[in-house]
């Protein structure tokens, strides 16, 4: 009896050592930290980490959570807010600036890229998006997961997320994953395909913000994250220009007041545009209503001069828009620096 238990013993041991061999060349990932397959969806969280550790101690750390607005493909907003904050700092303060903006990334992404950065201490977390989490709505009330699993992106992210054990037995996730992988590809009608696709049929859904309590849980986790690590947090309304005569063949033919650019992104690729811009209103409002220690609103929506100069699409910044909303952040971040100071100076 004892021989067999060690012999299975052995076997589920080979079995692994199997398992994680061949998962390990196929994914690319260290053979024995299989969990950072991770990065292959946030390559970002393993920049940030390597760029904090060359960091001064001494810097106040800026931690940028957002979509592709702010993301590189459209300007290097990190780099013109660290020089905005190093140039206007009312005091003798050097800020470093750390950017997890990605391309596509909903409210859930933003959650799981600060949950992967939960042991780096930053002194602000930027918190700005809701477009995405606009795209998310377009299908059947059937179809639709809270925890966004109804797309491909998300759906593999969760499944990674709840194999916490992985760097020590890897099996129990490559079995779930070849399963997810399995269950796209037999049933991609239940998912909503993550980029610039929809499905036309599915539009009509839109209109029922499904998604809505999903972004303010993933936001309230964000504020609860933040205060446990005593960070504070700045939740910034959304920034966007429809222009009143918008259509879909004006924007094609760029006949439409915006500052086009190659990557310009046609509104319906979030949906119908009158759903897209009235789920962001909706975050909009609930994000300046929630509340927490160490948290800030601004309203850079109702602070943001529209102009068709500043917006080369619905939410995409022009070059003159990213730097006009480049400023409009710097001065909101000196301003709780300075009064904080100011603060601690007399007390």
């Amino acid at each position: 009896m004892k021989i067999k238990a060690v012999v299975f013993l052995i076997a589920i041991i080979l079995l692994e050592l199997l398992i994680r061999i061949v998962f390990s060349a196929i994914m690319g990932v260290p053979l024995f930290t299989p969990k950072e397959i991770i990065y292959r969806y946030y390559p970002m969280v393993k920049e940030i980490k390597e760029k904090y550790n060359k960091s001064d101690s001494s810097d106040v750390k800026v931690l940028i959570l957002s979509c592709s607005t702010l993301h590189k493909e459209w300007g290097d907003f990190e780099k013109q807010l660290e020089d905005s904050l190093n140039i206007n700092a009312h005091v003798s303060i050097k800020y470093s600036v750390f950017s997890a903006a990605g391309i596509g990334f909903s409210s859930a992404d933003f959650l799981n890229c600060y949950h992967q950065l939960d042991k780096l201490k930053f002194d602000y977390v930027i918190d700005y998006g809701g477009i995405n989490d606009a795209r998310l709505n377009n299908c059947p009330p059937s179809i639709f997961k809270n925890d966004y699993s109804h797309i491909n992106w998300n759906n593999e992210v969760n499944c990674i997320m709840r194999h916490p054990e992985m760097n020590y037995f890897v099996s129990p996730f490559v079995f779930d994953y070849c399963c997810q992988l399995i269950r796209q590809g037999l049933f991609n009608m239940d998912f909503i395909p993550r980029h610039y696709s929809l499905r036309l049929n599915w539009w009509q859904y839109g209109e029922d913000f499904k998604s809505l309590r999903s972004f303010r849980n993933n936001t309230e986790e964000i504020i609860r994250l933040s205060s446990r690590k005593k960070e504070d947090l700045l939740l910034v309304s959304y920034c966007y220009f429809l222009p009143n005569n918008y259509s879909l063949e004006k924007f094609k033919t760029k006949k439409l007041s915006y500052r086009f650019e190659p990557n310009s992104r046609e509104t319906e690729i979030w949906g119908r545009p009158k759903n897209v811009t009235g789920f962001i209103d909706s975050c909009n409002k609930m994000v300046s209503e929630l509340q927490g220690k160490n948290v800030y609103f601004f309203d850079a929506n109702s602070n943001f001069s529209i102009g068709n100069h500043y917006f080369a699409d619905v939410c995409h910044f022009s070059k003159e828009g990213m730097e006009a909303f480049t400023s409009l952040i710097s001065k909101q971040i000196l301003s709780i620096e300075e009064r904080k100071y100011e603060y601690q100076r007399f007390n």
